[in-house]
């Protein structure tokens, strides 16, 4: 079940990455502040969180799919928009493997470790 103290341990983690890391923590949780503003990217980072730090709740193989499929749009609209970027439908193409590839692999770990509602 996730909990009101998954999103205090995300939000502390966050807060302390922001405020001792160098420029990629500091940019790492930038972006991670964007993408938690959607509902199941934000249970996957709290789900990733908490279960790193020893804690136990589970996820629905449902959301791992819409955060996945979010921050592919996410992406999608970042390579559209990047000017020095010649073949754009190439450079999706194979963002979207990869994202599968990870989606997959996270899924199985995931499963493994009996997490999955």
């Amino acid at each position: 079940m996730f909990t009101h103290n998954s999103y205090i341990l995300s939000d502390i983690f966050l807060e302390v990455l922001e405020r001792n890391g160098n420029y990629l923590s500091r940019e790492f949780v930038r972006r991670v502040r964007l993408y938690i503003k959607s509902p199941d990217f934000a249970k996957l980072f709290n789900f990733i969180v908490v279960n790193s730090l020893g804690g136990k709740i589970h996820i629905k193989r449902s959301t791992i799919d819409n955060a996945v499929d979010f921050l592919i749009k996410t992406y999608e609209k970042e390579i559209e928009n990047d000017k020095r970027m010649s073949d754009k439908e190439k450079a999706k193409q194979q963002m979207k493997t990869d994202m599968y590839m990870y989606r997959d692999m996270l899924k199985g770990h995931v499963a493994s470790s009996c997490l999955l509602e």
